[in-house]
């Protein structure tokens, strides 16, 4: 399976979304060893996605850069013409102080790569609600994203199988309970 990986900020381990947390490991919750090797992204056509955690709040915000081929390794917010320089809060999570400006936003990161990516008029009034987004090469708001499914909880076995399942199988329908 391929993931994007945003370091938690923990330097031996990493947090997985719900949805790629259960294909990989076939579980819900849990701490497993896993190999990874890199991989370059597939961004797809959407481009570089700016999306607002912390929104209707002309003094301070909390944005996560997404969908880009590298690291962000610094971010600047542009309000009517002010730069803000952004600071990251933990894994890919920046954040900004912007004095209670409003009017039109543009942002700025620098990647890894040592590349720049703008989102020219990101959005054309600030403050934005939680869960705004904008893409980098439409630079024009984009409508919020519905909700993620939450999938369906894994059926618990009604009776008490006898026998674990065998090295390499699916464990998931059978259990051991020991006495």
């Amino acid at each position: 399976m391929v993931v994007q990986i945003v370091d938690s900020g923990s330097a031996k381990t990493f947090d997985c979304h719900l949805t790629a947390f259960q294909k990989i490991t076939g579980a819900e919750s849990g701490i497993f060893p896993v190999t990874y090797e890199p991989a370059d992204c597939d961004t797809g056509s959407q481009g570089a996605v700016a999306t607002v955690l912390d929104g209707k709040n002309a003094w301070y915000t909390k944005v996560i850069f997404s969908s880009l081929p590298d690291a962000v390794v610094g971010a600047s917010m542009l309000v009517e013409g002010n730069t803000y320089t952004m600071s990251r809060v933990s894994g890919a999570t920046w954040q900004a102080n912007t004095n209670g400006e409003s009017g039109s936003v543009s942002f700025s990161v620098s990647l890894e790569d040592q590349s720049t990516v703008d989102f020219a008029s990101c959005f054309s009034s600030w403050p934005v609600a939680t869960g705004e987004y904008c893409n980098a090469d439409v630079g024009a708001p984009m409508p919020t994203p519905l909700p993620m499914p939450v999938p369906a909880p894994m059926p618990v076995p009604s009776s008490s199988p006898s026998q674990c399942a065998a090295t390499g199988e699916d464990c998931r329908d059978t259990w051991h309970q020991s006495s």
